[in-house]
């Protein structure tokens, strides 16, 4: 074990966890970064396992020439020992695409990226950059990523030019923002605008002047349609003191909105907010702020904030810096960078605990876990709060053998098998679609293996997972079952004809109603009375938009009520409203024939004669 441990992990309850046999045995987690100076030393010293696997970029051959990645190692190792750790390098976003999918191909659980590129991108969660996270947790992967340490060293605002000199104006009658250096240290400042990524026709440039207002740097790459929106110079301090930086233009741009980042020196007018890194804004990489261990309810300083350009709340969780490492001691290791180990560290111990979680389960957990400080709720300054792993989660048995069984439009039956007997009940959650996000929709109690899924979407299929629970203790989801449900029943018809209340000439009308979509088939009574207690037709099955009464059934001058359901093999619509028609008189009877007159006394004579007619 490490002789230099986190003071992070005590904070983050992870000790507890350790203590409990979770150690993140099982689980893979990878350190992304630049450099991994001393990683053999620190195997050697026991500050990191000899199980390390390595992975160097091919442009830089070796473990690099930084500690940072060491130290970020050091972090996850005190936290997550039992995992299986991988120290990966990169130098170019080619390099960094390429160790990502060799890690896919590792079958990795989690990437720990304490790197971030302030104008690699727009701020919304697109590019390049972040379409390598995209990648990643398409394949599973839990991507933890620093937020970046510039809340001092950024400034926001619009083009402001009111004295019409090429030069913007960050305060009335200021045109630069001014730096403080030590000499000999580098300056790196980097400008972006909300022009169209690679479509930017709007050309601003980026200058720096020292104490006598000469220029020293200037960065004036073009921006003529087909180019990315930003711009980046460096120079090494020729002296200790201010050196002022501006924002000029030699054209006549559109006026835009400006995000400047000074990477290493504190801006004189500064703006904390959207002061995110690349690719903390991505919406699927886990972002982490930074709270100093020994004052954790206080957000650091420098520590970036949301929310990104497209208005989504960042970062999603602040974690302990300023601990020990051996790579940085006797100094702590302070920033964001230290933070997020410290994350990707727990999520290996719940990934350890609930093998069954996903990236989004184990960032959920994190989340629900957390200390929430600031504002009530998810905020732009710590997220949903410091990082806290909470009491060893009850050993619970997963339930097994789910079962999805349909049983109408509108509902789907659960069963499942109970697999232990310390459960307080059971937890269960859908998702509609095999792409979409898991909601828990209700639970029952100890010993219950059944559920009803109601008020569901005819024709839609949905994803269930069940697990059981005790207090905060969960158990590993059980596999999931899908079922799709019926088609709806369809709706009641409309009777086209005859109009309501017509009388029919004839005693065999066809009788007229409109397609139903989804229907089948059709039913249709027909009675003397509007109850339809007694109908003198009851029939169903038909396949045609219409019935044609036989003789014999009606009668003349007699009113008929009627209606038509449809059918299919969801079921059976309700009755259309019903409609009337009365037959007519019909035709004039024929003539009768035969009359005899037969005398029966003097005052009586009986007549007969023969009836010809049937509607007399």
């Amino acid at each position: 074990m490490p002789e230099v441990v986190s003071q992070g992990v005590a904070l983050i309850d992870a000790d507890d966890w350790q203590s409990a046999g979770c150690t993140g045995t099982g689980v893979k987690i990878a350190v992304l970064d630049p450099g991994f100076a001393g990683y053999a030393t620190r195997v050697s010293e026991g500050e990191l396992p000899a199980s390390v696997v390595i992975h160097w970029a091919d442009s830089i051959g070796d473990e690099g020439t930084s500690v940072h990645g060491t130290a970020c190692a050091e972090i996850v190792y005190d936290v997550a020992p039992g995992a299986q750790l991988y120290l990966v390098n990169f130098n170019t976003e080619v390099e960094m695409g390429a160790a990502v999918d060799w890690l896919i191909g590792e079958g990795v659980n989690i990437i720990s990226h304490s790197v971030g590129w302030p104008i690699s991108g727009p701020g919304d969660g697109t590019g390049p950059i972040c379409d390598i996270i995209d990648t990643a947790q398409a394949a599973g992967i839990l991507w933890v990523n620093a937020a970046g340490n510039d809340a001092q060293g950024h400034w926001q605002g619009n083009w402001v030019n009111i004295d019409h000199d090429q030069y913007n104006e960050f305060a009335t009658g200021d045109e630069t923002n001014t730096i403080t250096v030590t000499n000999g240290y580098p300056i790196v400042v980097l400008l972006k605008w909300n022009d169209p990524w690679d479509a930017s026709a709007n050309d601003y440039d980026l200058l720096l002047f020292d104490k006598y207002c000469s220029l020293v740097a200037l960065s004036d790459d073009p921006q003529d349609g087909d180019d990315v929106p930003r711009e980046g110079l460096d120079y090494i301090a020729a002296y200790s003191g201010v050196y002022h930086i501006a924002i000029g233009t030699l054209g006549s741009p559109a006026p835009v909105n400006f995000h400047l980042y000074s990477f290493y020196q504190d801006l004189q007018y500064k703006t904390a907010s959207r002061s995110l890194t690349i690719p903390a804004d991505s919406a699927n990489a886990l972002a982490v702020g930074a709270v100093a261990w020994n004052t954790p309810t206080t957000l650091e300083s420098f520590s970036s904030r949301g929310p990104t350009k497209d208005g989504r709340v960042k970062p999603d969780l602040v974690a302990p810096d300023g601990v020990s490492t051996r790579s940085y001691s006797p100094d702590p290791f302070y920033g964001t960078s230290a933070a997020t180990p410290h994350v990707a560290g727990a999520a290996a111990l719940v990934k350890c605990r609930y093998s069954s979680y996903t990236p989004a389960d184990m960032q959920s957990f994190l989340e629900s876990a957390a200390v929430d400080l600031g504002t009530a709720g998810k905020d732009n300054l710590y997220g949903s709060g410091r990082l806290r792993l909470g009491a060893y989660p009850l050993v619970i048995n997963a339930p097994s053998d789910l079962s999805a069984t349909v049983a109408s439009s509108s509902q789907i039956d659960l069963t499942w098998q109970d697999n232990s007997d310390n459960e307080a009940g059971f937890k269960i959650e859908r998702k509609t679609g095999s792409g979409g996000t898991y909601a828990q929709i209700g639970t029952v109690g100890a010993g219950v293996t059944n559920y009803s899924s109601t008020s569901l979407g005819p024709s839609t299929t949905y994803y269930y997972r069940v697990r059981a629970y005790n207090g905060t203790s969960n158990s590993d989801y059980c596999d999931e079952a899908s079922a799709t449900t019926l088609p709806a029943p369809p709706a009641a018809p409309a009777l086209a004809s005859p109009a309501n209340g017509a009388t029919v000439p004839t005693l065999t009308p066809r009788l007229q109603w409109n397609v139903v979509a989804g229907a089948s088939d059709y039913g249709i009574q027909v009675a003397t009375t509007s109850s339809f207690a007694s109908p003198v037709i009851d029939e169903t099955g038909i396949t045609d938009l219409y019935c044609d009464i036989l003789p014999s059934v009606l009668n003349w001058s007699t009113t008929y009520y009627w209606r038509v359901n449809a059918h299919n093999s969801a079921g059976t619509s309700a009755w259309s409203t019903y409609r009337s028609f009365k037959t007519g008189i019909g035709p004039a009877p024929d003539a009768p024939s035969v009359l005899t007159a037969t005398p029966v006394s003097a005052v009586r004579i009986d007549l007969a004669w023969q009836d010809n007619s049937i509607n007399e």
